[in-house]
């Protein structure tokens, strides 16, 4: 592998490595942000995935392609993020927090949880 070669193919639409990297950092600042300012969790992580997937600008394809890459992307790079947060939900109360997450009659997460834990439940109003 030739040493400037390693970038673009993590750069690569294609690539989950990049999806799977961006839906960490997505969760890390969606949570900053929420845990430190009260945003709306939902929204401000779909708004972060979708910034991340304009990775996909600096691909040579067809504006329609990079248009279905920027959408698939950022929903990916999204689900990735929300499955991990659910997954830190999940694993909190081992590592001794008050958060429990229960799945309601409805289908839906619900998550009681004490002020401080960092993972919280992600829901669109």
């Amino acid at each position: 592998m030739l040493e400037g070669e390693g970038m673009t193919e993590w750069l690569n639409p294609k690539s989950m490595t990049t999806p799977g990297v961006a839906g960490g950092l997505t969760l890390m600042i969606t949570n900053t942000l929420g845990n430190s300012f009260g945003t709306p969790l939902a929204w401000t992580a779909l708004a972060i995935s979708a910034l991340f997937g304009l990775i996909v600008l600096v691909v040579n394809a067809p504006i329609w392609q990079r248009a279905v890459f920027w959408i698939l992307n950022s929903l990916i790079i999204f689900c990735v993020a929300m499955g991990s947060n659910i997954t830190g939900i999940e694993l909190a109360p081992r590592a001794g927090s008050n958060t429990t997450v229960t799945e309601s009659s409805r289908g839906a997460f619900e998550a009681s949880s004490d002020s401080q834990s960092f993972f919280k439940l992600w829901e669109f109003r």
